[in-house]
Parts: structure tokens; C-alpha cells; sequence
């Protein structure tokens, strides 16, 4: 009787690693799949900006912002900066008021 009752105990005892293991390994999947739904919504927004991004309109808007020009276009920088003190010439704000003064 003691016999057995010790042969159920080891049994028992040899599960508890493989159970536990398995319980670990279920958890770890459980937050994994939860990290690869929120990575296939962002891979989903992605290519829906890739899109975006592929459409000549929002391309050229796009361009635009970060100041690129077509071929053959002039770009003209205003600059509206205080002149310095030591500067003898006048700058374009201090033009632009003369002429906007005179008027």
C-alpha cells in the first residue's frame, strides 16, 4: 500500500514540470499572438499609406512640404529675419516697409 501510494506520488511529482511547462508555454503564445495582431493593424495602416503615398496628387503635396520644385521651376526663399546691426546693407523686411510706407 505504501508502495503504491509512493508510485502515485512520484507519478504525480513527474508531471508537475511537463504541466507547468505547458501552462508557461500557453501564456507566452497567448501574449505573442496579441503582439502579432496589433503588428498585422500597423502593417494594414502601412500599406494604406503606402497607397496613399503611391497617388500623384499627394506625392507632389508631399514634395511640396519639404520644399522640392519640378524641373525647370524657380523657388524663392523669403526671409523675414530681424537684420543684424552690423549688417550696412537693408534687408527685404526693411524694403518691404519703405515701399509699403511710401505707398
Amino acid at each position: 500500500m505504501i508502495v503504491i501510494a509512493g508510485l502515485f506520488t512520484a507519478v504525480g511529482l513527474s508531471y508537475i514540470g511537463p504541466v507547468s511547462g505547458y501552462l508557461s508555454q500557453k501564456s507566452t503564445l497567448r501574449s505573442e499572438e496579441v503582439g502579432l495582431t496589433a503588428l498585422q493593424v500597423q502593417r494594414t495602416e502601412l500599406a494604406g499609406a503606402l497607397n496613399q503615398l503611391k497617388q500623384p496628387a499627394i506625392l507632389e503635396t508631399r514634395a511640396r512640404e519639404i520644399g522640392m520644385l519640378r524641373p525647370g521651376e524657380l523657388g524663392f526663399v523669403i526671409d523675414f529675419a530681424t537684420p543684424k546691426a552690423s549688417s550696412s546693407r537693408p534687408s527685404l523686411n526693411d524694403i518691404l516697409r519703405r515701399l509699403h510706407g511710401a505707398s
